[in-house]
Parts: C-alpha cells; structure tokens; sequence
C-alpha cells in the first residue's frame, strides 16, 4: 500500500525490519551484490527484485537508505543488459515471456526510483532548523530522475503505455530541486552510456525531448541512440517560467499534472504557477547545422553523426511546432486482409493471375460487361492496368487510392457472414494467398492510413517502418502498399498499429546492379507516380543491397529496364524507397507508348470505385 504524503511522492507504506536484514549496512551490501550469481540472471534477477521490495518497505534513516541503495546500482545494471537482450532487436508484438521480462526490468527500474524518492520524503519531512541536506538531496533527485526515465525508456522500446504517475512524480522532483536551487548542481553518474557528469536540469529536459521526439514512431534502435543523445542535447535548452519565455517558444509543461509536454499556444488567462516553457532554439539550429556543407558544424552536437539523418529531419520538426493530423480520422471498424513484408508482398503479386472465369448462372447471363469485369476481378489485373505514369485524375486521392478497395466495402464486420454467399477465387493460389495474408480490424480510418487492432493467433510479427501490403476486395493480386508509423501496446493481447498507406498498387519486379548481370536479383516494388500529391515514381527495395545514385537494372515479366537510383525518400531499415531516371529511353517510350493505348479506358478510371 502506498502512502501519501506532502511533497506528492508516493512511497510503499514502511515498518520496523523482522531481524537484522543485510540492507540495514551498506558495507553488508556490498558484499551481498558481490555475491549474487551473475552468470545466473534469473537468480539474481530474484533476489535484486525481493530484496528491492522489502528494502523499499522498510524504515530506515535517509543516509543509510541512501548509502545502501547506492550499491544496488551495479547489479542492477548488469542484469538490466542482459533481460534487454530477451526484446531488443526483435518484432511485436511480444511473446508472452518476453513481455513479462520486459515488464520485469521497468518493475527493477521504478523499485530504484522508489528507494531514492523514500530519501527524498525522509530528507525533506525531518529536515533540521538549519535546512536540509544539499549534497544527499541533489544525489537523490538526480538518481530519481535517472530511474523514472528509465521507466519511460523501457516502456517506449516495447511499445507499452507509460505508467501512471511516472510523469507526475518527474514534474515533483524538478520543482523540489529548483525549489531549493540544486538543478544545476553536478552529480557523476558511472552507468550512463556517456559516463559523465551531468544536472538534474539536464536529466529532466532529456524526459522531455525524448517525449516530444514521438518515440512510438521509431524503432527500438532509434530510440535508444536518441535516448542516449539528449542527455548531452539537454545543456543547449533552457527552461522558462511561463512569463519569462520568449514569445515564440511553444513547448508546455504542466508540472501540476501527470502528462508529457507538448506544443500549445499562449493564453494570456491561464493560471501559470506550475507551468513551464522549454525553449530549443539553440538545439535546433546547430541540429540544422548539420546538414551544411560546413563539416566543422557537423561535430557541434555530440553523437549526432550516429543518428540517421531522417530521425534528425523528423526532430527537427517535432519539436519546431506542434504536428497537426493532415487528413480527418473517422470510427469505422471492418477487416483488411494484411501481408507483412516486402518478400510477402511481392511474392503476393506475382501469384496474382486473373482466375478462371466462374461458371455463368441465369443471373450473369443477364449481367452488364463492367458486372461481368467486376464479378471475375479482370479490370484489376496489375500487368494490365498498372503504368508509371501519373494518375492525375481529379477524383483520386494519393494516400488513401480507390479506399473503397481496400476500406468499409472490401469486409464490413456488421455485413459479415460466417461463409461467404459467392467465392470468387476457387484455386490453389487463393489458398496460398490467404496462408500468407492475416485479417485485421480496424480502428479507425483516414485519407492516410489505418489504426489497426493487431491481435489474434499466429499473427505476423512486425516493426515500425515495416512495409505492410493491403489486399484489395476486387482483385487478389492487386495490394496497397503501406507503412507501419507507430504502435503501441492496448493491453495484455492486442497492439495498436498506426498505417500510413504510400501507393494504391505495386507492380512486383526483381532488380540487380547494372555492372553484375550475373548478381543476385533482389524482390522489389515498383509504385506509381501520382501526380496530385507530388508522388513521384518509386523502387522499394530492400535494405542492403543498393544505394543512391546506383544504376540497375528492373525486370518484369516482360521487359527489362536501365535505371538509375537519384533519391533516397524513405529508408526504415527494413526496406529503402529510392527515386530515379530511366537510362534506357527506348524502354522508357514504350513504357508510355503502352500507357496510350490503355488510355481508352481513362474516362471509366473515376467510375471503378463506386460501383458496389
């Protein structure tokens, strides 16, 4: 049971030790953490933790409690390495044991945090008439700050939802420290990646850049390094009182509340005593810095070269000003048919011939040509109707393509039935299709993409930046292509995932490098120019095996075309998206030669969607 008390930390209610626990001496310790059996983690892993536990519950003055948890530290940390080795590097969602070992090392890392904030109650409740403790009082905010943002930390890399008043008890420990005028104070910290000294000022704004930076969105090894970063970053900020800040600066916090800053716009009649104003002004402009020619700029912030340039992009604007939702989200749950990966997608496609016709019934024999395409999938075979050229027709939308393909009509939960009335693919390749496709719901929708509920048995494993394909309804060759952007653990069984859809349709095409034509041909995605968006023409591929301004050489199952890579637009580590030219003109006239003569159909290119 908690206790609450004045300062607004919350502590696990204390009593008298039964004995003479080795925790009571910081000497006993000592010898306690040299005895502990590292090269079992699971042991040791249980006896930090119980003793933890009991450590936090028991009564104790706060220098001892502070002598004694400060040898806590270094199996922690050993131990701490080794459980991130069960879900670093890995896809989501979790297993069920992973998960819980997870949860195991933030439970480790808040039982630290809740030892130095008991110091900090017992400090400031028996403080003497001639104050408090400045040098125990500035250790133990330091290492609490330190322990809560590992808590943050650890729930951001599995994707979990923060604890509850992990933000609140952050805010409290920064105003008691400009309280009594100890944020700039230094304290060395040996178990931090960067080794060195560092303020609880700085501490807390790394909280809090790391919040704004959308950690969600990145992956796992993003976050780390960015993580590790802003410890350093930190010292080119400043934090303002509310009154006091430039007028400009527009990142909030609420020190009041139990919530992460955010970008808000000024009110003259809102109450200010618990807010505050981060100004990154000066972060900002030596990040951008690093993109001029000027290579000495480049080393002006420390580890900024091991960050990918489109993390440092992305930062730059998410903490510029707030990032406002460019299409409208609507409530709509119905099912899409899913497949995971590049090499998925792409060997999804390539099955995609147009089935047999069905056999015709009365009712067909009555049916219209444009029910008859629509009853055999015909009008949206890919080799048919797929072009490089710009889609400029005035009703399409970029993000979202013909959404009616891929939204509410392709399998509408309130309309599902337990079989369907009419199966239109009745072959071998449908069976293989639906082995490597998983339905989901969604819950939500937009011009852009989908909220997903990624639940359900043997379902693919996935991570942010992954490519996701989304089967169409009316052909089962033909796939949006999309994004995985951010996700974020809902509860025990389930993950949220948030899409952005990137093209319509994908032609599936291998391609080499020019100068090996005996190399190995890679699955790649060629995607199409649309011309309303800006969207130009695109190959995503894999991760590794090309680079930007590399000539290839792209074959279809017809033609084989020179082109060469002239700009890198996406690169999520698991696949690259790059621009280029054709370097073959010929090729190229054809290309658009064939497009013409497809173009008899343009006028209908409108009316497809519709039709229900």
């Amino acid at each position: 049971m908690a206790t609450s008390n004045p300062i607004g930390l919350r502590i696990p209610e204390q009593s008298s030790p039964s004995g003479v626990p080795f925790y009571l001496n910081d000497k006993q310790v000592t010898a306690w953490a040299k005895e502990l059996p590292m090269a079992n983690i699971g042991e040791t892993s249980r006896q930090i933790f119980q003793s933890l536990r009991a450590f936090n519950r028991t009564s104790l003055d706060a220098p001892q409690r502070l002598r004694s948890i400060e040898n806590f530290r270094e199996p922690l940390s050993y131990v701490a390495t080794n459980l991130n080795k069960h879900y670093l590097g890995t896809r989501f969602p979790l297993s069920e044991k992973s998960h819980k070992i997870a949860n195991l090392n933030r439970e480790l890392h808040s039982g630290m945090a809740t030892a130095y904030k008991a110091v900090i109650v017992d400090l400031l409740t028996h403080a003497q008439e001639d104050g408090v403790d400045r040098a125990q009082l500035t250790l133990a905010i330091h290492r609490c700050i330190t322990y809560l943002s590992k808590v943050i930390l650890l729930s951001v890399i599995v994707y979990d939802p923060c604890p509850k008043r992990t933000w609140q008890e952050l805010h409290v420990c920064h105003r008691l420290a400009s309280r009594y005028g100890i944020g700039s104070d230094q304290v060395n910290d040996p178990y931090e990646q960067s080794e060195q000294a560092s303020t609880i000022d700085q501490n807390y704004t790394r909280c809090l850049l790391f919040s704004l930076a959308s950690p969600y969105k990145m992956r796992q090894k993003e976050n780390l390094q960015l993580f590790d970063t802003l410890l350093d970053w930190s010292g080119h900020t400043n934090l303002y009182s509310y009154e006091d800040a430039p007028e400009e600066s527009s990142i909030t916090i609420h020190q009041d509340s139990d919530t992460a800053p955010s970008h808000e716009n000024k009110s003259p009649s809102i109450a200010t005593k618990y807010l505050l104003i981060l100004e990154v002004s000066g972060l900002l402009s030596q990040m951008r810095d690093h993109f001029t020619d000027d290579q000495e700029s480049n080393h002006s912030l420390s580890g900024i070269d091991e960050l990918d340039k489109g993390v440092i992009r992305q930062l730059i604007m998410l903490w510029s000003k707030a990032q406002k939702r460019a299409f409208v989200r609507t409530k709509l749950n119905f099912e899409l048919r899913i497949a995971v990966g590049l090499r998925s997608v792409h060997k999804l496609i390539t099955l995609g011939d147009v089935p047999e016709p069905a056999p015709e019934t009365e009712d067909q024999d009555e049916a219209t040509w444009i029910d008859a395409q629509f009853a055999h999938g015909q009008e949206m075979h890919v080799e048919a109707r797929f072009s490089l050229q710009p889609m400029d027709v005035a009703s399409y939308n970029p993000r979202r393509g013909n959404f009616e393909e891929f939204g509410p009509n392709s399998t509408d939960i309130s309309e599902m039935n337990d079989e369907p009335k009419l199966e239109i693919w009745q072959d071998d390749k449908e069976q293989e299709m639906d082995k490597a496709t998983c339905l989901f719901t969604t819950i939500n929708e937009s011009a852009g993409g989908y909220c997903l509920d990624w639940r359900g048995k043997e379902i693919p494993k996935i991570q942010v930046g992954e490519l996701i394909g989304v089967q169409s309804a009316m052909s089962a060759a033909q796939f949006g292509v999309g994004m995985v952007r951010w996700m974020q653990t809902s509860d025990d069984v389930s993950m949220q995932v948030g899409v952005q859809m990137i093209a319509p349709n994908a032609m599936a095409v291998t391609a080499q490098l020019a100068n090996q034509s005996d190399g190995q041909q890679e699955k790649c995605l060629l995607l199409p120019e649309v011309g309303t968006s800006g969207q130009p023409t695109s190959l995503i591929c894999p991760s590794y095996p090309f680079s930007l301004g590399k000539t290839l050489l792209i074959h279809d199952r017809e033609n084989t075309q020179e082109i060469k890579l002239t700009r890198l637009l996406e690169s999520s580590g698991s696949i690259s998206q790059y621009q280029f030219v054709h370097l073959d003109e010929n090729a190229a006239a054809k290309m658009k030669e064939d497009q013409n003569d497809l173009d008899d159909d343009s006028d209908y290119e409108s009316l497809w969607s519709t039709l229900i």
